[in-house]
Parts: C-alpha cells; structure tokens; sequence
C-alpha cells in the first residue's frame, strides 16, 4: 500500500513537465536537455518512435515525469492491501507519521488503533479505508487490534525476525506472496505479504537495521489513508481532522502528513492568508491617519494602490503578453502599500512646507513647487525600486522573472499614477478645510498635549540625534563595520547561507505537519529511501534546446531535430563505436553495470560478421559497412536484440521513426553516482560527465557533433538546474541592482563621496541581512532569491534621503550638515519605515511559507537600512565629509544651480538688496538681522539655515525627507520663508 502510495502521490502531483509551478529554471543548457529528453521519450511511448521498425511498445498505461518522479508502470501503482474493496477505486491517499518512544510495545500499539479509529475512520466513514501497524499485526495474529497482548507482540517480533535477512538481502519482495514467486524464502514470511509490508511501509530505517534483529525499539510508524471520495472532500476532511493543530491521544502523536493534493491544500492557504493582507493595510491605515490626519488622504492611498494593481494585472496580460501569474505576485500588493504610504509622507511634507515659506501663493504655484521637490525624490525610490525588481529578470527560474516583472509594472504605474491625481487632491482637500475648518489641527502650540509633544520630537531630532552620531561618529562607523563582517561571516563561513538541500519547495511554514514530514520524517521511512541510482543517457538526432516559452511553466515548445545528424556514415558509425569502448573505461560507470552491459556496435559487428546462410542477410560484412547497408542490417539488429531481450543492458539504441530511418540514437547507462540534493557533489558529478562529453564531440564528425546528455529518467540534473541557476542569478540580479543604484546616487547627489558613501552603506545592508537571514535558518531557495535581489532597492530610499539633504546643505562645517540633514528627513525616513515595517510584521503570522518570509524581510530590511542609514551613513559624512564642493561634479552641478535660479527668478522676480545683505552677513560667520520687513515683500533678512530649520520644524510633519529640496533653493540665494504669523483663519484661496 505504501509504494501504491508513494508511486501515486509522484504521478499525481509531479506528472507534467511543468509541476513545479514556475519554479523551476527554463533557458538553460540542462532544462533545454531535459526537455529534448521529455519529447523523445514521450515519441517512443505514443509510438512515434520505435525500438524497431513495426513494434509498438504497450505503454498505453505508462506515464512519463519530468520532474522528480520516474515512469510509473501500472503493476508499480497496484494496491497491495487486505483491506481493498474491489467495488471501489482510490482517488487518492495519505501518509501519517506517527513518533513515540518504542512504537512495538502493546500498550503503543493499541493507542496507534485507537487514534486511527477515533480520528481517521470515524469521521470519513465510508470514503476512506485506513490502515497501519497494529491492523498487520493484528492480521498476522487473527485479533482485533484494539485487544492485541504482549504474547501477540512477542510472537510477531520473532517472526520479523526469522524474516529480517530475507528482507535486508532483497530476497523478500512485493511479490513473493504469489505462489512459488520466492522459492528461497520461508513460507512464513511471505503469507500475504504482510512482513514484507510491516518492514518496508510501516517501520523505520533503525528498525532492525541490516539485519540487526535486536534493534527492535520502534520510533517512527506510519498510517496510510487511501480516499475514494472527491479532492475537495479530501481537503476538507483534512483541514478538519488532521490540520496544523496535529492528531493525537496519550501516547502517540501525528507529526508530520504526506497529501496527494498537496497544491489544492496549499491554495486553500492562499485564501485563508489573506486576512493577513488585510492586517497590513489596517497597520499602514493607522498610521498614515495619524501622520496625516486626513480620512482623504488616507483613502487616496489605498485607491492608488488598488489601481496600480489593475492596470498592472492589464498590462502584465494585455500588453506585454505573459500568460504565467505565479502566486507569489500577491507579494507586489504589500510591496506597493509600503511604498505608496512612504511616498505619500513624502509629498505631504513638502505640500506642508511650501504653505509656510509662501503664504499668499496659489494652488498653481503650491504644486508647481512641490512637484519640483517631491516629485524627483519620488521618483527616484520608484526608479531604484523598479529596476532592482527588474533585475529578477537575469534569474532563470520563471516565477521570479514573473513576479520581477509584474511588481516593477505595480511601481512604475503607481508612480505615474501617484504623480498625476495625487495632487489635485491635496488641492481639493487644503482647499476644503481651510473653507469649512479654519486653521489646522495644532497649530496652536499653547495645547500642553500638542507643545509637549513638538517639543520632544524638535528635541530628539535636532539635538539628540545629530549629538549621538556626531560626537560617537568614530564608534558607529566601528559598530557598522563589525557587525556587517559578522554578517559576512555567517553568509559564507558558518552556519552559511546554502543552497537547498531538498528537492522540493517549501509551501507553508516549517511547524506545518506537510513540512515536518518532508523535511524531518521523510528521511526514516525506508518507502521514502532517496538513494537513488543514477543514470545518464547521451543522445544524437535531436537539438537540445529549450524552444518554448520561457514565460510560461507549462509552454515547452517541440522536438526540434538535428539536420546534420546521419549515423549511416562510415565515419559516424566508427566514432561512435569508439566512444563507447572509451564510456566503458569510465570510472564513473557503475562497475556492476558495465560487467553486464555490452556497447550496440559490438553486437554489430558481430551480427554482420556471421557466417551467411541466406544470400539477402547481413553476413560476412566487413565493419564499417556502407551506406545503404547500413539502413537495411541496423533495422534487422533491433528485431534481433528486441527478441533476446538484452535492450535494456545495450550501451546504444537506435530510434526508428514509421518509415525505418534511424532518427535518435541514445546511449544509456548506470553511473557509479547516486542522487544527492548536496549542490557541490552534484557539481563534480556534472562536470564530471560534461568534461568526458565536450572532450569526445571536439573530435566527432560533423554529422554526430550535436550529441548532448541528460539524466536518464530525466529529473537527475534538475534539481542542479535550479540550484545553479538561483546561485549565479542572485549574484548577478545584487550586481546589476548595485550598479544602477550607485549610478542614481550619483546623479541624485552630484558627489562621488556621497556616492561611493551611500553605495558603501547598501553593501553593509545586504551583509548584515544575509548574514542573520543565514543564523534563522534560511537557504537560497527561490523565495530567498527574489527578496535579496530586491532588498538593494528597498535599502537605497533611506540613504539617498540623508544624502540628498546632507548635500544641500549650506552649513560649513561637516557636524552642522549633519544636523541639519537628519532634522530635516529624520522624522519622514523613521515614517516611511514604520508603515514597511508594520506592513511586513503583519505578514509574519501567516501560514504560507513564501508570505511569512517576506514580512520578516521587510521587517529586517527597514531596521537595517534605518540604522545604517541614520547611524553609519552619516557618521561617514560627519566624520570625512565631504564639505563645499568636494567631490562634486563642477560643471553639472553649476549647470543644475543655474537653471534652477533663472527659472525661479522667472515665477518670482529679482532677488532683493536685503536678502543679498543677509547672505554676505552669513559668510562671515555674523549673526542674522532680527528685524522683519512687515510687508510681504520685499523679503525678510536671511537667518542661517540652522536656525531656520529649528523653528519652521517645530510641527512633526515639516521635518520630512523632503526638506533638503527646500534647502536647495534656499542655498541658492533665494527667498526664506518668512516666520508663520499667527493666524486665525487660514486665508482663503481660489481655485483657478
């Protein structure tokens, strides 16, 4: 029942070439071999090609698996239980792992039947039959399990072990409870099969281990399930009664559970996760309501959101064509809240400020201003967000292409749509307040609550905060530095961040019994033995090349045949016969194999070289033949060989299509290697065999030239494949996401310091990141892949706000800039990675594996990236610099300042004798007039930047990242704001 079990669950949920779910790598050399593969073997089994011209294989009943299954025969798939019902037919089953002490004791045994009865059979009733090892043992005995006694127990043992070395020398099979089908064996051990199924299905590995017959302690045992009702009937009978929350009674517990429908499990997941999505939203909602204390502005993120994802969802379909959407895009939703809200901060902020520093200005010159400021900054973090996800799309695997794609439409279009609508609604709503509501919330800082808390927060950021980096700025670089080399050394010393070590994806969170048993169980059940032999076969005739879409898990394209390829030829034929004599000698052969196997071109030559008795045969040929010859004794060999049944131990086969021609030649055979998940043994086993390859087709005549290999049953380098392909696609998905950012920040800041500063701090990020990521456990799996190739563009925002301000400042002196950077983006960054950081916290308590690795991701990035940011970042410029124009792109820089002046000059006239008069009095070190103008213009006298910065910062929401725009113009000789005069009302506008 087991193997039906095990057989079953491969063909069911591995059967098609795609069942991996676009997690698997396409484009590459071994999946373009793999798939040549796949349709060769599928031609044979639909008889398109044949073993001999005429004979069709009965493979009617046989299935083929690209992936980690095999080919299934019909008598493999049998049921072999006593508790069949012939008027039934299985749909489908499961596997449950149960763990305790000793597992043969009596007193365990009747607790294993009572948890089945009470908690398995019970509620299926009819649509299930249920079996485990007191029912075997019970069957043996000719009890009820329920009632089984020491003596029973007793006499079982020694029954196993009379049997055991039957068993452990392979002489004891499945099939010797036919008569007469294992003439060596005890009678006794074959009554039934049912001792052959208590070692093989129902014990573990250490269970008299080879042959140790006082090894009797049990630890693990199993209960199989075999279900005849519908999927959905399945899935929720399992949901019900054996879900996260484990079966279990006093002594005995089900730890892990192996399902047939696994993926419609899964997607129920899905569903019920969502509410965690919904969680997030209310997170990012509470605290953009209590940034922005706007209803409005609030439902205008949301909205943004929702239509980024539609248009997006268009365009991904309808424009760009992509016909695969993997499950992990769900992700892009939660990546474009966080982002939405940080912009939204952003934009506010600046709205905010320009309504200070100019009063009486329209809406008209309020957005033209902002857009100015904002709008650069926004999308700079779009920009840098985008082509980090972008750089997905040097990754082979298809679901991270997908969702690369996908989520850098989401940025980009909510980006446009952000820039477009957004600020029309601002207007709308500035312009409704200040007709219905007067003046703005807390203004008036007489509130004890409201000055209380402007006091603290003008405190923390414009002296607490610049105090502790600038006078430990020497401390924080050494902290940084430290921590960043530990990472480092946990990414790649100890405990290391490895690729996979199992073959399958993990789907929902480790505790889940579906985890525990692939990744803790399965390794015990001798049913579930992954000592798998491995084979390899090369192959001629057919192009080795993955043609279909790469896009698409399930689009793999055709055979595509080899032109060149003719093995009529003397010379095709003479290499190819001395390339087998060569594989022969192999030490990678398997030794027991090769004593077997013969090459096909030995029993050539001695076919054709026969005495004749019939003038028409091929005899008394001298190897190699000619031409036409060739085609008419190659085909008289296969009937041949076909009849002495000797196929399966001949180095070489030809491939006949319905006319007769040779269309495929393939040479199997067995290696002296067994599969492993290990990627570094699979590498030497690899370029083991490609290296004997390449070497051999260097010197092949043209028309066998195109010879390749693959795995035998095909699934052999697969695994590879994807290891290989997340390891060279993650290296290389970082590099192109570094070099962009390093090239954003240098136009972004104008400043080759800054630049090599900020690009200094984003590589300490990712160190630090994969280094923890690598203490909690975590391998580079797919999931793993795509967040540390889009960790460089979440981790850039934080720092380009602080170098953006850092270099607009006017201060002189290196500790002044930044205290004047960190009061003025200090409290927008700490926002913006709040609301992420809430977001992904959110996420943490789901039970879809991929969505609970993101949220931790998140929550670890914005930490990171804060600290580094706030602490390493600027303790580099407050300690090194640069100051003035050091660094600086001259040329650009002045061009940029000088566009930036006529334009302003333009909307706003002249600038006045008494602002240039305050700019010289600041030069030389004086301090600012505390005169003003009463009239609004000209303007008032110009005050340093710091002491500016201290008194329009007093209300938490004009300290944003946003403000060292604002610097930019003030630096350049243009208007300060003057100071808000206590108002009343706030003047009305006009909408034009």
């Amino acid at each position: 029942m087991a193997d039906w079990f095990h057989e079953a669950y491969n063909e069911s949920s591995q059967l098609e070439v795609g069942g991996g779910g676009g997690f698997e790598p396409r484009g590459t050399d071994i999946r373009g071999w793999m798939n040549a593969g796949y349709f060769i073997q599928k031609k044979v089994f639909d008889g398109e090609l044949l073993l001999a011209p005429g004979v069709v294989l009965n493979m009617t009943k046989e299935k083929l698996s690209l992936s980690m299954g095999g080919i299934f025969s019909s008598e493999e798939n049998e049921l072999i239980t006593n508790l069949n019902n012939p008027r039934k037919v299985p749909r489908t089953g499961v596997a449950s792992v149960i763990k305790g002490k000793n597992l043969m004791l009596p007193e365990m045994l009747r607790s294993i039947c009572s948890l089945k009865d009470e908690a398995i059979k019970r509620p299926c009733g009819d649509l299930c039959d249920v079996i485990s090892l007191p029912d075997l043992i019970s069957e043996i005995r000719g009890t009820n399990c329920r009632n089984l006694t020491d003596n029973d127990v007793v006499i079982v043992n020694d029954l196993l072990r009379k049997c055991a070395k039957f068993y452990f020398d392979g002489s004891l099979t499945r099939n010797c409870s036919k008569s007469s089908a294992c003439p060596g064996v005890d009678k006794s051990c074959t009554r039934h099969g049912t001792i052959y199924r208590i070692f093989n299905d129902f014990t573990d590995k250490e269970f008299m281990a080879k042959g140790n017959t006082s090894m009797l302690e049990l630890t693990y045992s199993t209960i199989f399930i075999q279900w005849y009702g519908s999927v959905e009937s399945l899935r929720r009978f399992f949901t019900a009664n054996l879900g996260e929350n484990g079966v279990y009674n006093d002594n005995v517990r089900i730890h892990g559970i192996k399902l047939m429908i696994q993926k419609v499990v899964f997607q129920w997941y899905l569903i019920q996760d969502l509410i965690w999505y919904g969680l997030a939203m209310g997170v990012v909602i509470l605290l953009l309501v209590i940034y922005l204390r706007s209803f409005v502005l609030m439902i205008t993120v949301i909205l943004n959101v929702i239509f980024s994802l539609l248009l997006a969802y268009w365009i991904y379909f309808m424009v760009i064509r992509f016909t695969f959407f993997p499950f992990i895009n769900i992700l892009a939703a939660l990546l474009l809240v966080a982002l939405g809200a940080d912009d939204l901060f952003i934009f506010y902020d600046i709205w905010r400020d320009e309504k200070l520093r100019q009063p009486k200005a329209s809406y008209e010159e309020l957005i033209s201003h902002t857009l100015r400021k904002g709008g650069t900054s926004v999308f700079v973090t779009s920009f840098t967000t985008s082509t980090a996800l972008l750089a997905n799309f040097v990754n082979d695997v298809t679901a991270i292409r997908c969702f690369g794609m996908f989520a850098a439409i989401c940025v980009l279009v909510n980006f446009l749509l952000f820039i477009t609508w957004v600020p029309a609604i601002f207007v709308i709503t500035d312009y409704a307040y200040a007709s219905c509501l007067g003046d703005d919330f807390c203004y008036d800082k007489s509130l004890s609550a409201c000055k209380c808390f402007f006091t603290t927060h003008k405190g923390f950021w414009n002296k607490v905060m610049p105090t502790a980096v600038n006078k430990t700025s020497i401390l924080w670089i050494i902290l940084s530095l430290a921590m960043a080399s530990g990472g480092l050394t946990a990414t790649f010393w100890k405990p290391k961040l490895d690729l996979p070590s199992t073959n399958s994806f993990r789907l929902l969170v480790p505790s889940h019994p579906f985890e525990v048993y692939e990744r803790q169980l399965k390794e015990h059940l001798r049913f579930e033995d992954d000592a798998l032999e491995m084979g390899v076969q090369l192959l001629w005739g057919a192009e080795g090349a993955d043609n279909g879409d790469l896009l698409n898990p399930d689009a793999f394209g055709s055979l595509v045949v080899d032109p060149t390829f003719d093995i009529y030829l003397n010379t095709s034929q003479l290499w190819l016969a001395r390339l087998c004599e060569s594989l022969m000698e192999q030490d990678f052969i398997d030794e027991k194999f090769a004593g077997k196997a013969k090459c096909y071109w030995q029993y050539y030559k001695e076919f054709v070289s026969t005495q004749c008795f019939n003038v028409t045969s091929c005899c008394e040929q001298h190897f190699p033949l000619s031409y036409n010859m060739s085609k008419r004794c190659m085909k008289e060999l296969a009937y041949i060989l076909m009849k002495k049944n000797v196929t399966a131990l001949t180095v070489g086969l030809p491939l006949f299509d319905d006319k007769g021609m040779i269309k495929v030649f393939q040479m199997s055979f067995k290696t002296s290697y067994t599969w492993t998940a290990n990627y570094e043994q699979m590498k030497l086993i690899y370029e083991r065999i490609e290296s004997f390859m390449t070497s051999k087709l260097r010197s092949a005549p043209r028309a066998v030239s195109g010879g390749w290999f693959t795995g035998r049953w095909l699934y052999e380098f697969g695994f590879f494949d994807l290891q290989m392909s997340l390891a060279s696609g993650t290296l290389n998905g970082i590099g192109i996401s570094m070099a962009i950012g390093f090239t954003v920040l240098l136009f972004t800041t104008v400043n080759i310091f800054l630049a090599v500063y900020a690009i200094v701090t984003i590589a300490l990020v990712l160190s630090t990141t994969t280094g923890i990521l690598a203490l909690m456990g975590w391998e580079l799996n797919t999931s793993e892949a795509l967040t540390l190739t889009l960790s460089m563009g979440l981790s850039i925002d934080f720092t380009i706000h602080n170098g953006v301000a850092y270099k607009l400042s006017e201060e002189r002196r290196r500790e002044d800039k930044v205290t004047e950077a960190l009061s003025s983006v200090g409290s927008a960054i700490t926002m913006a990675g709040l609301t992420t950081l809430g977001a992904g916290a959110s996420m943490m308590c789901g039970s879809v594996w991929a969505y609970r690795q993101f949220g931790v991701f998140l929550v670890l990035t914005m930490l990171l990236s804060w600290y580094y940011a706030m602490f390493f970042f600027m303790s580099l410029c407050s300690t090194i610099g640069p100051v003035g124009k050091v660094g600086d792109f001259g040329c650009a820089f002045s061009w940029m300042k000088r566009k930036t002046k006529k334009k302003y000059r333009k909307e706003n006239g002249d600038l006045t004798e008494a602002a240039s008069e305050t700019g010289r009095r600041l030069d030389n070190g004086h301090a600012p007039r505390q005169q003003m103008d009463e009239q609004p213009s000209p303007p008032p006298p110009r005050r340093s930047s710091l002491s500016q910065s201290h008194e329009f910062r007093d209300d938490l929401h004009s300290m944003s990242d946003r403000n060292s725009y604002i610097s930019s113009y003030e630096n350049d000789g243009f208007d300060p704001a003057p100071e808000r005069p206590p108002r009343k009302s706030t003047p009305h506008r006009h909408l034009t």
